[in-house]
């Protein structure tokens, strides 16, 4: 089984200049417990960009006023026999305040401290790229 999900990364610099992103702790269900970024899998009828306003909204309040796609990922999930088709976008641009959902609790850093230690094993491999606004391309 193929997913199409997508995960949204929001970012904001502060007022001496230095650069924060938005994670979120993984409250329940698949993940419990990892640093992740906003999103999940894109509705029937739904597009790519429509599923990660939704989801980020849905998951901690905000709403993406603008996205820009920096990569792509595909993870095949073996335990699960299901291949995500991951869509990974940022953010500069969105309303609100981040607020803890039943899914997530939401959680600025620095980009100097970064929770490498509580992330999925793969984000080491890619998530450098989102930091520096580089384009990837993951499997």
């Amino acid at each position: 089984t193929e997913l199409e999900c997508t995960l949204v990364f929001c970012r904001r610099i502060q007022s001496d200049g230095s650069r924060e992103i938005l994670l979120g702790e993984k409250k329940k269900g698949f993940g419990f417990g990892k640093c992740i970024a906003f999103g999940g899998k894109v509705e029937i009828n739904e597009s790519i960009e429509q599923a990660a306003i939704r989801e980020l909204e849905e998951e901690c309040g905000l709403k993406a006023r603008s996205l820009r796609n920096l990569g792509y990922l595909s993870m095949k999930m073996k335990a699960l026999s299901k291949i995500y088709k991951v869509h990974v976008f940022e953010t500069w641009e969105f309303d609100g305040e981040a607020v803890e959902s039943d899914e997530m609790k939401p959680h600025w850093y620095g980009e100097n401290s970064i929770p490498y230690e509580r992330m999925w094993p793969d984000n080491l491999h890619w998530f450098p790229y989102v930091l520096h606004q580089k384009r990837f391309v993951a499997r």
